[in-house]
């Protein structure tokens, strides 16, 4: 029978070769960015209100999650990042040198020991989105089923289009909306394989995922917030459907599956 590992890895402030630097112009100018202090406290303030809150409220608890983070992460902040894991037994910071982005994922996955696992459900999240309370329980529940659907040793990703947006606004209050997406998000997207081998999420860009694994998605609850800002608007490609929900379905859904009211989201 097969054993599922759930491992998580979320990227905070990580400084690497080729990643994001496109976006910045150099390997200085990406690290002023990321370590600059109001930088900071914006990725943590959304982190320890949305995130954080959902991932360690989960009505399964066997899952562990990386915090992969740079060597060079300012001393204050690196601080903050442990007592959050000190916290949380389920949580670790794993701080990588500069190097390739993919190497760096790939060392914050394998930090994690396998024990007895025969398969993992590697899943990936930005620090500024959130999770649903039953993910984790959702994911290992559709992880053995679909081990009886094949061969055990084909790789297979787990997508999660069903969700919300925040939109947030400097001047209040933010939009949050409903979305059914059409292809794979960053939010809570898995790579379901055996253990031994090695895989991640991470490896090829959320959207094109479907074009080297299989691909299972679900849309059957609302498993995702997503949120749209000034650091990511010009990335967030929206393309599936939006708005098909009354407000107060949304805020019933919100509280319903993320433990958050929709006045705490209009206000983060």
């Amino acid at each position: 029978m097969a054993d599922v590992q759930v491992v998580g890895v979320i990227r905070f402030s990580v400084l690497a070769e080729g990643f994001g630097i496109s976006l910045y112009g150099s390997l200085e100018e990406l690290r002023d960015y990321l370590f600059a202090p109001e930088s900071l406290e914006f990725r943590f303030h959304i982190f320890e209100n949305m995130c954080l809150p959902t991932l360690t409220s989960q009505t399964d608890e066997d899952f562990h999650l990386v915090l992969l983070t740079s060597e060079d992460l300012p001393v204050e902040a690196r601080d903050r990042l442990d007592q959050i894991a000190g916290k949380h037994p389920q949580i670790t910071v794993f701080a990588a040198g500069v190097e390739k982005h993919h190497r760096q994922v790939r060392a914050a996955y394998q930090s994690v020991p396998l024990g007895k696992a025969t398969h993992r459900a590697a899943f990936r999240l930005d620090n500024d989105d959130a999770l649903c309370l039953t993910y984790v329980e959702r994911l290992r529940h559709l992880s053995e089923g679909l081990l009886q659907l094949h061969d055990k040793g084909v790789p297979t990703i787990l997508a999660f289009n069903h969700g919300f947006y925040v939109g947030l606004n400097p001047d209040g209050p933010n939009d949050v909306f409903d979305t059914t997406e059409r292809e794979p998000l960053s939010t809570g997207t898995t790579l379901l394989s055996q253990s031994d081998l090695h895989l991640n999420p991470y490896r090829y860009n959320h959207r094109a995922l479907a074009q080297h694994f299989n691909l299972y998605s679900d849309i059957t609850t609302p498993t995702f917030l997503r949120t749209i800002h000034a650091e990511n608007e010009d990335r967030v490609m929206k393309k599936g459907f939006e708005r098909k929900m009354p407000e107060r379905r949304v805020k019933r859904l919100v509280r319903e599956h993320f433990g958050l009211s929709l006045s705490e989201l209009q206000a983060l």
